[in-house]
């Protein structure tokens, strides 16, 4: 048995989101179907969680088993022929079977891209959201930052979430004005059900004008109907996973406490070695 880490990139536009479902284009779906035909055996992927319809990704992190005897280059290779033009397994190598893509990750950061005009681009049409309003960007700067620190994002996660509480660690947000709009990046230890898209789409009300109370108010409330709209999930990019080995652009504070943060060896156990 040999075991695989890998990131995987996809267009979500096509996809119906990460987990498997009968009779439905998900991107576990894909991926298993895949590895199955170089296995010649089923596999299972476990992934470092899930995204839904519509949202794309660069730096998804992906394992499985094979009991094909091939390295990781034969594995890329074989990949890279089989698997649709939307999706892509990348950095494939052998790790520690023990390893948890959900469970060993500190954290993850997502971009969401706006383009601040009135009429869409057709060459890249579900990549972005298209807001058609003049944003104070001076207020979208202030607000994001207001919400960097451990909090309970009760008033940012949707109804269908199933986490048991909504205490969550953001340790950085950042809105980078681009020449058509903005990219909102958001980086914590975890995420709520549709909990970037709300605070994006938050942040848009508060920036039109639309929405008057302000954010930490909103945070205090715990209540989801003085929060903004629900940003469109094909503005939405998981960017990056991060672990205590693949830290690069983490930027986590070091005085920082989260769940496996700072790293110790039971929540990270194995032997490669750290980033620093």
């Amino acid at each position: 048995m040999v075991f695989f880490r890998a990131k995987v990139s996809y267009h979500g536009r096509a996809f119906h989101g990460w987990q498997k479902q009968e009779g439905l284009r998900t991107t576990q779906n894909t991926l298993e179907e895949t590895l199955s035909k170089i296995n010649n055996a089923p596999v299972e992927v476990l992934a470092a969680g899930r995204t839904d319809s519509g949202v794309h990704a660069h730096g998804q992190v992906v394992a499985w088993h094979m009991r094909q005897d091939i390295d990781a280059y034969k594995m890329q290779k074989a990949c890279a022929g089989l698997l649709p033009s939307d999706i892509a397994l990348r950095d494939i190598h052998v790790f520690d079977a023990a390893f948890d893509p959900k469970n060993h990750a500190l954290g993850k950061h997502y971009i969401y891209a706006i383009r601040n005009e009135v009429s869409h681009d057709p060459f890249t049409r579900g990549q972005y959201w298209r807001v058609p309003y003049t944003l104070d960007e001076s207020v979208l700067h202030d607000t994001s930052n207001a919400l960097v620190g451990e909090h309970d994002f009760e008033a940012f996660r949707s109804s269908a979430c199933q986490a048991s509480h909504a205490r969550r660690y953001l340790w950085g947000i950042r809105v980078e004005s681009v020449s058509s709009g903005y990219r909102i990046h958001v980086k914590g230890n975890a995420f709520c059900h549709n909990m970037v898209r709300i605070i994006v789409g938050t942040l848009v009300d508060i920036g039109r004008g639309k929405i008057e109370m302000p954010i930490l108010d909103i945070l205090q409330s715990r209540n989801r109907e003085h929060a903004g709209i629900t940003a469109p999930a094909h503005g939405l990019t998981l960017n990056q996973v991060f672990y205590p080995d693949a830290m690069i652009d983490a930027d986590i504070p070091h005085d920082a406490k989260f769940p496996r943060f700072p790293v110790t060896h039971e929540t990270w156990p194995f032997e490669q070695s750290l980033s620093a």
